[in-house]
């Protein structure tokens, strides 16, 4: 419940930050749909540990320290992308659902991808920040710079 009550003041403080002249831009059933995608996975029981190899080599993130909002960047077979914050910075924050089968195998291949891919962080690709699972549910996350 608390991990809960954090998203929902993570995405209320998104909400005040949208200043009152502001238009919203996207439809409520696209901001709602965000919300339950977002919500979905992160109740997810802690079986999901034992789908990582090795859970012990994993960092454990907080979602206190990740500052999920509720706006959708994009969604894919095996996770969804929520824009965030982290050390002062707008970031992009993958969610992998461990519901989906192969959810982890891609996780694991993203992010040796992006260890595969340095040279090309920050020109073509995004700036590689963290990853780990999340405390509360062990979904794995990566947390990636908004530009490349």
């Amino acid at each position: 419940m608390e991990q809960c009550a954090a998203v929902n003041h993570s995405v209320a403080l998104s909400r005040k930050r949208k200043s009152a002249n502001e238009q919203e831009t996207e439809e409520p059933s696209v901001r709602n749909r965000a919300v339950r995608r977002l919500m979905t996975a992160l109740d997810m029981p802690r079986l999901a540990a034992s789908s990582v190899t090795n859970p012990a080599a994993e960092e454990t993130l907080l979602l206190s320290e990740l500052g999920l909002t509720d706006e959708l960047l994009a969604e894919d077979q095996f996770g969804d992308t929520y824009m965030g914050t982290w050390a002062g910075k707008h970031v992009a924050v993958k969610v992998y659902n461990l519901r989906e089968d192969g959810s982890v195998a891609a996780y694991k291949r993203e992010k040796m991808a992006y260890k595969g891919l340095k040279s090309l962080q920050g020109v073509a690709i995004p700036y590689f920040l963290r990853s780990g699972l999340l405390a509360h549910s062990a979904a794995p996350v990566i947390v990636s710079s908004m530009r490349g």
